[in-house]
This record gives structure tokens, C-alpha cells and sequence, in this order.
């Protein structure tokens, strides 16, 4: 799916901090009259999980349809959550590419993920909340604690989009590819018919839990700063699941971002929680580099990354861009402080075109997983976003090549040099060295 809409302009809020992007979600649900959408990859059940999903009952209790699309490959421990929010009869689940229920638990499990790898590797990334066809809101959150600054241990930096007006349309159109596809199996599927009853007693239990909620004072008037600009919804069609090749090829996403990546002039600025590129991305770097053109990356260092394999993948990636000469930076963990890690994903080219949703800058987003984004035509929320990036960079560490061909790093303007991956541990750092070995981590 490409499609700019109308040619009329919709309307855009840029969410970087966590309190604000869940207090917008819990907003546009309570405001819901008619539909609710919501299409994610994660919904933990944790106090935000289980927040949004009181709030959604709450929604369905006024007469509000609500339909709720969730990869499944994270669900195997939370399908009692779910399966009691589809008691409700105005809630409608689908789990989409699912495992069948005689293989979700345990060995098993694992067993049947690399019997069916061609299709189980492949996973449904998008994440929107789209209410009444007249709002929306898409970006890289999952539902979590950890993706709204509300874990006590670990959370993630991240990027969303409150948009409003005719993109919200081609939002809609999106979710609805999805939610139709044979790939899509409805929740009533993995019931059991004895537990019926079970299951709308949990529906109870959710409804009347305690807990209240306020959003914040300043929260209250999100629209009053919404900004107004030509946008694109780009998005993969959902048939790209059924392709038998076990590394298919690029997909609409991806391909539409090369294509905004050759036209590239002046300065292109990228925040990607996980960045693999291949043979062709790289040089194409290298040749705006050589031009003249600024490229600036920023991504996880080893110390903040979640995901062991995706860094191991990103090391060969980080000494390919540095041999080009590409300024690279890496988030740091700070001493004393929660631990954070990166999940934005965003660029900005020439100070104003602004690409952010669900897509990282790696294979497996190109690849594997189903992605989408929208593309937006405005100097003043392309300069928000570099801001933002900028102020990443500023306490982020900076990878260096050495002269007899290692690396360095150094962070700001401190003196100290770290000859190693910084932040992280000796059996960290092995694990990621022994993983680059695999060629198949590029895909994770």
C-alpha cells in the first residue's frame, strides 16, 4: 500500500516521551463513539497493558466496536488476557500467523517454530491505534510498561505520531488488509468451550479492578499543538507472508525508503533502534558521504540493546561505515541512572522530510516483518525530530577506528577512551562476538 491520500494536509503531534504517548492513547480511547482499532506486535500484561485493556472494556461497555489485531508470536503466555477482553461482545480479537494451539507451549513450541520457519520468522511489526477513522496514532511503541517510562528497571526511548485528517483514512485502509487476510485467525479459536464461563469472569475482574488513572494537566490539550502537512502512508501488503522463499525480497517499505534515500541533497539524520544494512544500503551511505552530503546514525550500543543477535549483526554493519567515514553513534548507558535502551525509529531528510513508524533500519524490517510508516513533508517536525536525535547524540558514545584497524570510544567531551564495548560486560561482549560469526544474524 503507497498512497498520499487526498492531497489535503493531516494533522501531526510528535510523542517522545512515554507519559505523554500513553496518556494520548488512554485520551483517544475514552474519546472513542463509534470504532476502535488497534493493530501491535507486544501487549504485555503488565499495569500499562492492563490499563489500556480496562480501557478498551470501558470503550466496548458505551457500544463502541473495538477490534484488536496482535502478532502472536509473544502472546503464548498472555492468551488468558486476551481471550477475556474477547468475552466482551462488542471486542473482536484476531492473532495474526499464529502457532496452533497444540504446539504454543514449552519444547514443543521451539520445535514447531523451526519446522514452520518460512512462516513462523516472519511477524506482523505494525503497531497502530486508529479511533473513529478520525485519529490515529502509529510509531514503534508495543503495549508495555517499559515502552511508557513505567518500568522500574529498564525502558525504552521511543517515537510515535498523534495524527489527524485524511491520513487517518489510509491508516484504517491498512489495518483492514491485515485484519481480512487468511493470515488473521480469530482468538475464539484457541477457546475452550468448558471455560467459557471462566473467561467472562476474568472480563469482570478487568472491568472493576481499582486503579484509576489521571492524565496529566498538560496533556489534556494535545491538539492545540498539532502542525498540519502533505503526508504518505506506505505500508506492506499482508500477501508478502505467503511468499515460500526463506529470505524473500525487500518489501514495499523498503523499498520505498531506498528510493527516498537516492534522493537525498543535503543532510540525512537516522535514529534506528537496530541497524543492519546490506551490500547496496552501505554503499549507498558511503556515496552520499563522498558527495558531501552530513549522514548521521544513531543506534543502541551493546550495553542498551535488547537484543543480543541484532548487535551481533550490527558489528559488521559499524566497521563498514566507519571505513566510509559516516559519523556513528551509539546510546550510552549512564551509571546510577535506570537503564534505557533505543526503539525509535526514524530518519530526516534534508531538515525536512520526515519518514517514522515501525520500521528499523535492518534486514529483518526489509525482509521478514510487515511494516509501516508514514512520510511527512515539514521543516518544523523534521527539525523536532533531529533535535531530539541530536540530544541523544550528545550523551551517546562514539565508535572510532584506530590506525591499526580496531576500535575506540569516547563519549562527549570527556578524555577517558574505552578500548572495548563500553557499558557492557565480558560475557556480553562474547556472547555478541560468537553470534557476529552467524550469518543468519543479520535477520533477527
Amino acid at each position: 500500500m503507497n498512497d498520499s491520500g487526498t492531497g489535503k494536509d493531516s494533522g501531526f503531534l510528535l510523542l517522545r516521551e512515554g507519559r505523554q504517548a500513553l496518556d494520548a492513547r488512554i485520551k483517544l480511547i475514552r474519546k472513542a463513539k463509534r470504532q476502535i482499532k488497534l493493530q501491535t506486535y507486544i501487549w504485555n500484561e503488565d499495569f500499562t497493558g492492563r490499563l489500556i485493556a480496562r480501557e478498551l472494556i470501558r470503550a466496548a461497555d458505551r457500544g463502541v466496536q473495538v477490534q484488536v489485531l496482535l502478532d502472536d508470536f509473544n502472546t503464548s503466555n498472555e492468551l488468558h488476557l486476551f481471550r477475556a477482553l474477547n468475552a466482551h461482545p462488542f471486542i473482536n480479537i484476531h492473532l495474526f500467523n499464529p502457532i496452533p494451539q497444540v504446539w504454543r507451549q514449552g519444547v514443543f513450541r521451539w520445535l514447531h517454530l523451526i519446522w514452520e520457519i518460512r512462516r513462523l520468522n516472519r511477524r506482523m511489526h505494525n503497531k497502530a491505534l486508529i479511533v473513529d477513522h478520525q485519529r490515529a496514532i502509529i510509531g514503534g511503541r508495543n503495549l508495555g510498561d517499559e515502552y511508557f517510562d513505567h518500568d522500574s528497571k529498564f525502558n525504552f526511548l521511543d517515537l510515535d505520531l498523534l495524527c489527524v485528517g485524511p491520513v487517518v483514512e489510509k491508516l484504517s485502509v491498512s489495518f483492514d488488509l491485515y485484519w481480512h487476510h487468511a493470515f488473521a485467525k480469530p482468538i475464539k479459536r484457541w477457546y475452550r468451550a468448558r471455560r467459557k464461563r471462566l473467561y467472562r469472569r476474568r472480563l469482570e475482574r478487568l472491568r472493576r479492578e481499582g486503579f484509576s488513572y489521571q492524565i496529566a494537566p498538560d496533556h489534556e490539550s494535545l491538539y492545540a499543538d498539532i502542525i498540519t502537512a502533505p503526508a504518505e502512508v506506505v505500508c506492506d501488503r499482508p500477501d508478502s507472508f505467503t511468499n515460500p522463499a526463506l529470505i524473500p525480497p525487500p518489501k514495499e517499505v523498503a523499498r520505498h525508503l531506498r528510493q527516498l534515500l537516492t534522493g537525498v541533497r543535503e543532510s540525512l539524520t537516522v535514529q534506528s533502534a537496530y541497524l543492519i544494512l546490506n551490500g547496496e544500503e552501505l554503499s549507498l551511505l558511503g556515496r552520499l558521504q563522498a558527495d558531501g552530503i552530513g549522514v548521521q546514525l544513531l543506534t543502541n550500543s551493546l550495553a542498551t540493546n535488547d537484543v543480543l543477535a541484532n548487535h551481533a549483526g550490527y558489528r559488521h554493519t559499524r566497521l563498514a561505515l566507519l571505513q566510509q567515514g559516516i559519523e556513528l553513534r551509539e546510546l550510552a548507558a549512564v551509571a546510577g541512572r535506570p537503564k534505557v535502551g533505543l526503539h525509535g525509529k526514524g530518519l530526516v531528510i534534508d531538515h525536512r522530510l520526515l519518514f517514522l513508524g515501525s520500521y528499523n533500519l535492518n534486514e529483518r524490517s526489509a525482509l521478514l516483518n510487515s511494516e509501516l510508516a508514514v512520510i511527512i513533508d515539514h521543516p518544523g517536525l523534521a527539525r523536532q525530530v533531529e533535535d531530539g536525535i541530536a540530544e541523544l547524540c550528545a550523551r551517546s558514545w562514539r565508535p572510532e577506528l584506530r590506525e591499526d584497524g580496531g576500535l575506540e570510544w569516547r563519549c562527549g567531551g570527556e578524555a577517558r577512551v574505552w578500548r572495548d564495548e563500553p557499558g557492557a560486560g565480558v560475557w556480553r561482549r562474547m556472547i555478541s562476538r560468537w553470534l557476529s560469526w552467524w550469518s543468519l544474524s543479520r535477520y533477527f
